[in-house]
């Protein structure tokens, strides 16, 4: 069975966050994603709730704008609260642009994407 990967991002991240979601989806994996999943009518919040609670990993669309978002920090820390040491890899950041994550998401490993293009990527 396929894992189920949730896509946090910010607003500004979009076209990050849909290519990853794509390369993921390439290898046969699920992808919850905002811009793909969550429909006109529904609910943001119990969306966003259903997406930490039934994905297997939370894929991080690191920037600055990212790691400013209360909402963003509200996904990655759902992850995070069930698997505080890393060793399940909850949490996979991916690094788009220049920022240095702080506090608790810091002592995560990230893919670093800064600099490459979707190509190169």
């Amino acid at each position: 069975m396929s894992k189920t990967y949730f896509i946090s991002y910010n607003k500004n991240d979009l076209a990050w966050a849909e290519w990853v979601g794509w390369v993921v989806e390439d290898l046969g994996a699920k992808v919850i994603i905002q811009a793909w999943d969550f429909t006109p009518g529904k609910s943001w919040v119990q969306e966003m709730h259903d997406a930490t609670n039934t994905s297997d990993c939370t894929i991080c669309i690191l920037s600055e704008d990212f790691l400013k978002s209360g909402f963003a920090a509200a996904e990655w820390q759902a992850a995070f609260a069930d698997d505080p040491t890393g060793k399940e890899r909850k949490i996979i950041p991916i690094r788009v642009k220049t920022c240095q994550p702080d506090g608790l998401l810091k002592t995560r490993i990230y893919t670093d994407l800064v600099g490459l293009d979707k190509d190169s990527a």
